[in-house]
């Protein structure tokens, strides 16, 4: 590295009778008594989640795999030398009565697990820190990120409403094909969700709305194709407005691709799950652990609970299973129930397959949530309602973060300002960069050529961001992001004197893909090109036959050669963009006083581990941390 996820609820509810009973029987082997102390109390964590409706049914699928979890652990995993119980408890009808509840449970009590209804997170997460409960949310609306090491509230529900945003639009353009998708919400988080397109919807794609689902259904021009129309409709909200749509789009005859939000494959949306839904899709997060050779092996004590149980496994079986894992080492690693204990040890948690990343953020949110595709109806052999196969499925869970142009960056006022370019005159050597790589068509395409010059200086930026703890969108987090902003453009004069830094990209090196000096990064692409892209350059290269898989345009499954070479073209320029991004941040840190570290595999400023990164675990080391907040300060906490 140079110097370096209709039958309204009476078909529901019959099915939430069934999973309470099929609970109540698990709930006896879950928490059977233990080879523990015969006297000590049994650790007591409790499940909130709500009495009824189509939240009610999900997050009982999501306590079905808590339960699993707890009993069987991973294989080869001892017993807990202690009992465990799982007690579930009613969701309170107001913020008042939350309060109260978790005050009356604080006693004993080790840890709150909450399935919320969307619109009720920032209340739990304000009276869990007023009542000193531990809690951990495991529904799709995000809790307020925060920095406090001491704060005792965890998210594991998903993705931020950003990347769920990008990756729906990617997913809309490919493979649904969506250049005019409408969004369609019925909760505030969907909503902004929903607002967050605005910046990231591709180039050659313009979304309509967002609509609220209430006008969409009584509007006449439901499932409406017409030239000025809709082309595909992507839903963000709750799984019983999903099933509203659903119901909507089936009486109105529509062939529209509909593309769902988190929570939604579920028996809460009973048409989905059928697989009656025409041409419907939803996208479920999982977590690095779910999308291993490993985690396929942790979860099979979950496959075989629900065949005993005569079910399926579904997504937030799978996502109450692995949190429960989490929540059983913490348990084990903190010696029983104490919060004292408790908190420290599910912060500590790391992933051994990514280097040792933790399970959570340091602020709180677990970490490395991807999304896979699922399909409502029966298609190629494929059983109604299933998971689409990585395989089929474009650059299978990774945002495609580009696509859209690299001017849509600007520099944030009261930011750390720098601006990111490729080197021009004598030194300019991106074109020869990627001619080497097959990602040029020697000038016989020229707008082609444009098109990815603009992407891939996008895909830079948007990096660089994600590793300043920024927004991909560049946008900072209260409290969370440094205050540094990056822009294709030059410092305003709003920018402060000494508050600027400069990004150069092109040239090579003998020994290094960059170097720091002054106020100035230097990236050496050919370097980075030389060394470690050569090897996977295109091949054929680029030609006007690959125009639809830079403009979006490529019709998904035409061939499975063409699925390969879109994913070729997407994954060469992302990862060249990945390499780019992560050289320029190591320089970047060099400005910031950082120096090089051989010790943490995370580390952007490893020189040993460097060349062999993954982006999606880069951090900055903890002494870098300090370093980078000092000179950078961070955004204000609101």
């Amino acid at each position: 590295m140079g110097s370096g996820h209709r039958r309204e609820l009476g078909r529901a509810g019959a099915l939430l009778t069934v999973v309470l009973a099929v609970v109540f029987v698990y709930a006896l082997a879950a928490t059977s008594p233990r080879a523990a102390a015969k006297d000590a109390p049994p650790v007591l964590v409790r499940f909130v989640a709500p009495a009824e409706g189509a939240d009610a049914v999900i997050a009982h699928e999501a306590l079905f795999g808590a339960r699993v979890a707890l009993a069987k652990g991973r294989p080869g995993d001892q017993p807990l030398p202690f009992e465990v119980a799982l007690e579930q408890e009613p969701l309170p009808a107001s913020g008042k009565a939350t309060l109260a509840a978790l005050k009356k449970w604080r006693k004993g009590t080790a840890l709150v697990v909450a399935w919320l209804p969307a619109g009720r997170a920032q209340e739990w997460e304000r009276a869990a820190a007023k009542a000193k409960v531990p809690l951990l949310v495991i529904s799709p609306e995000p809790l307020t990120p925060s920095l406090d090491a001491s704060r005792a509230v965890f998210w594991a529900g998903g993705a931020a409403a950003q990347d769920e945003a990008l990756q729906a639009l990617d997913y809309a353009l490919t493979p649904l094909g969506m250049r005019r998708p409408l969004l369609v919400t019925d909760t505030a988080w969907g909503a902004s969700v929903a607002g967050h397109t605005e910046f990231f919807h591709h180039v050659d794609q313009t979304p309509l709305g967002p609509t609220p689902l209430g006008a969409f259904v009584a509007a006449e021009h439901v499932g409406d194709t017409s030239e000025d129309g809709a082309d595909g409709i992507v839903f963000f909200g709750s799984p019983a407005g999903a099933e509203r749509l659903l119901s909507s789009l089936a009486k109105a005859g529509s062939e529209l691709p509909v593309l769902l939000s988190t929570g939604t494959v579920s028996a809460a949306v009973p048409t989905f799950l059928a697989g009656e839904a025409k041409n419907a899709w939803a996208m479920e997060p999982n977590w690095f652990e779910d999308r291993t050779r490993t985690g396929a092996e942790d979860r099979y004590a979950l496959g075989d609970a629900a065949e005993e149980a005569g079910r399926r496994v579904l997504p937030a079986m799978t996502r109450g299973h692995r949190v429960f894992l989490w929540v059983r080492e913490a348990l084990a690693a903190a010696g029983g129930g104490s919060a004292k204990q408790l908190v420290p040890a599910l912060r500590a948690l790391d992933r051994p397959g990514a280097a040792g990343k933790p399970v959570f953020e340091p602020w709180g949110h677990a970490s490395l949530a991807r999304f896979t595709l699922w399909r409502s109806e029966a298609v190629e052999n494929m059983p109604a309602c299933h998971e689409r196969p990585a395989t089929r499925v474009p650059i299978a869970g990774v945002p495609h973060v580009g696509f859209f142009s690299a001017q849509k960056y600007a520099w944030v006022p009261g930011t750390f300002h720098v601006y990111v370019r490729f080197t021009e005159g004598a030194k300019r050597t991106i074109e020869q960069d990627l001619l080497a790589i097959g990602l040029s068509t020697k000038g016989y395409e020229e707008d082609l050529e444009q098109r990815i010059l603009d992407d891939l200086l996008g895909r830079v930026l948007s990096k660089l961001n994600r590793l300043f703890l920024r927004n991909p969108d560049g946008s900072g987090i209260p409290g969370v992001s440094y205050a540094i902003s990056f822009s294709p453009q030059p410092p305003p004069d709003a920018a402060k004197g000494g508050r600027k830094w400069d990004v150069l990209i092109g040239g090579d090196d003998p020994v290094a893909g960059g170097r720091a000096s002054g106020s100035t990064a230097k990236v050496f692409s050919t370097f980075i090109r030389r060394t470690m892209y050569v090897q996977h350059k295109l091949e054929p290269p680029l030609s006007a036959a690959d125009r639809p898989h830079m403009t979006g345009t490529y019709v998904w499954d035409t061939s499975a050669d063409a699925n390969i070479r879109d994913g070729m073209v997407s994954s060469l320029v992302d990862g060249f963009s990945q390499a780019m991004a992560l050289t320029g941040a190591h320089e970047l840190g060099h400005l910031g006083g950082c120096g090089h570290d051989t010790v943490m595999p995370r580390s952007i400023m490893n020189v040993a581990e460097g060349a062999g990164l993954e982006f999606a675990w880069a951090e900055w080391a903890p002494d870098h941390v300090k370093l980078l907040e000092k000179r950078l300060k961070r955004v204000p906490a609101r």
